[in-house]
């Protein structure tokens, strides 16, 4: 479900349980996921993000319905 801006640029996935799901981007990028639940959801608030705020070091979808950046 990650959009093409992120899969291009994801070098590892970590997880502490199947609600802590961390995707790690180049430059020291990461995306807070959560869950599998709602992933096209969060697939599309993630682009919309990585557009709106492109220099943020962290994206955090894991609710999509209230997103944050770092």
């Amino acid at each position: 479900a990650l959009p093409d801006t992120a899969a291009e640029r994801a070098e590892s996935v970590t997880t502490r349980g199947p609600d802590a799901i961390v995707i790690h981007l180049t430059e020291g990028v990461t995306v807070e996921w959560g869950s599998a639940e709602r992933s096209a959801d969060k697939a599309l608030v993630l682009s919309s993000l990585m557009t709106a705020v492109p220099d943020a070091k962290v994206y955090n979808v894991s609710a999509p319905d209230h997103p944050a950046t770092r």
